[in-house]
């Protein structure tokens, strides 16, 4: 069992292989979603 709690975790299953590329695709998009939602809602 692997905790992923960065992008590099995310590039690194997928560079590895061990993971099967659709699981590694949907938490690519899950962590997008989390990303932009989380952004600063203001702009500098």
């Amino acid at each position: 069992m692997r905790t992923i709690n960065t992008r590099k975790d995310i590039e690194d299953l997928h560079r590895v292989g061990t993971t099967p590329a659709a699981l590694v695709e949907h938490v690519d998009g899950y962590f997008r979603q989390l990303e932009s939602e989380l952004k600063p809602a203001f702009r500098m």
